[in-house]
């Protein structure tokens, strides 16, 4: 149950109404998340602008991100969070192989994950952790990825733990996302 009240849709502002739309359109339904944040004049859209961060379409393949953000979200115990991303997973390739090993927090040495999963597991391991990580494993990072590549990583972690703080401070909870998004975005 939620710590705060989420405005409804039709108490919001005509701005807000469009903004709640087009996530209901995309969710299935407006995000708790956003309905609290509703409260406060610009942080909807300030907010979701950092949601971006895992659509943008740069040079880190979207499975890695998404698979960050979810073992984030799972390391955080952040409901809402591994609600929506496992709803909305499919879409990024993984599969739910790949959602049942996160659920479980296997460790990255488990042999569903390729080279590149391992790695990306170890460094969002790490920094969830100790808000940093080691030279050795930056240096193994970038024999493996850009730097470019690199900042995308560590900016879905740092998004994702910012949504988990959030969520779990206000008491937002799953909302049953699986079942609500249109068929298209449903995983399988």
């Amino acid at each position: 149950m939620s710590r705060v009240n989420l405005v409804e849709t039709a108490d919001a502002s005509r701005l807000l109404q469009r903004i709640f739309g087009q996530m209901e359109k995309a969710y299935g339904a407006v995000p708790n998340t956003a309905r609290a944040l509703a409260q406060v004049d610009g942080f909807v859209g300030n907010v979701a602008g950092l949601s971006k961060i895992e659509s943008y379409d740069g040079e880190l393949p979207r499975t890695l991100k998404w698979l960050a953000k979810l073992r984030v979200a799972h390391h955080n115990d952040c409901g809402f969070c591994i609600d929506i991303g496992h709803a909305r997973a499919p879409e990024a390739g993984l599969l739910e192989a790949h959602l049942q090993a996160l659920k479980e927090q296997q460790p990255p040495s488990h042999e569903l994950w390729s080279e590149e999963e391992r790695l990306v597991l170890t460094y969002t391991d790490a920094i969830v952790a100790t808000m940093t990580v080691s030279d050795e494993l930056f240096s193994t990072m970038r024999e493996h990825f850009s730097e470019p590549q690199i900042i995308e990583l560590t900016t879905q972690v740092a998004v994702e733990t910012f949504y988990n703080i959030i969520n779990r401070a206000l008491g937002i909870e799953a909302q049953g996302f699986g079942s609500l998004l249109p068929s298209s975005h449903a995983g399988e």
